[in-house]
């Protein structure tokens, strides 16, 4: 089975933030097969691996191997949550479209407010708001809303908004803000957006968030005629501590804004979704293999590196230190190459 493997199998590439990606590199389709061409190959060195030395020649799924487990195994190995929210997303992603239809016609009222129209030039500038992981939702979405709206569009840290608001703000120019957070709860992210409404009547607001008892939600209610909270499922609310279905559904919703941009409707984006969810499927348990794989190999360090979609670097970087906050593997991040090429990803492996 290895060796067939070996010669049939062929990984579609992931589609995620093909919106986003092209918004500023149009030919960047050479991306998603350079990931192909590498997971495929991550996955020959791991059927080679198994038919050299003899063992069975069947390999399973790691990430179903360990929704496999008993509960209780999972429970002593702190494994509860997240396996299970990174295999869902797939699924998930149709229900956050779903959810986005069924409030388009609050969020073309939300847009109109604001001033927000497609294909037109707009004064209005645009920030993306978050914390850490949800910072970086606003990074991948800041050059698909650029083009779509035709305005300034920055993302901006909530923890730099909070300590110095003024300098991001000036009297004469208009403001709208799109505020991303899984629990609506933190409270810098509490902080800023009470400071917003009760001081800056002018600032229109959007809020995507997960979890609909969460503070940033409730402010929105008390404030509707400012500022409208678009909740997602509860099964987009990670319980674990790194963000997975959450930082995925949060993009999917920036995305489904951007197609419904105040005058049409966001059904084109559905045809999207359909083969991002098909593609998604497909990816995980490959990618499973993959970073099974990687994380045999005993390397001290990684390293990540791209452009546009940098932000998935620092994602998974965060990721990675939340998840093994005692060991001694460094993590860097930083651009390689400032060209149209979208990402180049490498890895320095070092005995430990």
């Amino acid at each position: 089975m290895g060796c067939l493997r070996l010669f049939t199998t062929i990984l579609s590439p992931p589609f995620l933030l093909e919106q986003s990606l092209s918004a500023e590199f149009p030919d960047c389709e050479w991306y998603f097969i350079f990931f192909r061409i590498v997971f495929n190959s991550v996955r020959i060195v791991i059927d080679w691996r198994v038919f050299s030395e003899g063992g069975d020649l069947t390999l399973l799924n790691p990430l179903q191997a360990l929704l496999d487990l008993t509960e209780q195994e999972k429970a002593s190995r702190g494994l509860l949550h997240t396996p299970r929210e990174i295999h869902q997303q797939p699924e998930t992603w149709t229900h956050t479209f779903r959810r986005c239809q069924e409030r388009e016609p609050e969020i073309k009222e939300c847009l109109s407010r604001a001033g927000i129209s497609a294909g037109g030039r707009s004064s209005r500038i645009v920030y993306l708001i978050g914390a850490g992981t949800s910072d970086y939702i606003g990074r991948a979405l800041a050059p698909l809303l650029r083009r779509r709206w035709g305005c300034e569009v920055w993302a901006v840290p909530s923890t730099t908004l909070l300590t110095d608001f003024e300098q991001f703000h000036e009297p004469d120019k208009q403001y709208f803000w799109i505020s991303f957070s899984r629990s609506g709860d933190s409270p810098e992210g509490v902080a800023l957006l009470q400071k917003a409404l009760e001081g800056h009547s002018q600032i229109q607001h959007l809020v995507i968030t997960c979890n609909q008892r969460g503070g940033m939600a409730q402010l929105c209610a008390q404030n509707s005629s400012q500022a409208l909270a678009l909740i997602l499922d509860d099964e987009a609310n990670d319980r674990g501590l790194a963000m997975t279905s959450s930082f995925t559904n949060m993009l999917i919703a920036g995305q489904c804004v951007a197609n419904i941009d105040g005058t049409g409707d966001g059904s084109s984006y559905g045809d999207i979704l359909e083969h991002m969810v098909e593609v998604g499927t497909q990816f995980i348990p490959v990618a499973a293999e993959a970073a099974a794989s990687i994380a045999a190999l005993g390397c001290s360090r990684v390293r990540w590196g791209c452009v546009t979609v940098q932000c998935r670097a620092w994602t998974s970087s965060l990721c990675l230190w939340r998840s093994f906050p005692t060991t001694s593997a460094a993590v860097a991040t930083r651009p390689t190459c400032w060209t149209k090429f979208a990402a180049s990803v490498w890895e320095e492996c070092e005995s430990q």
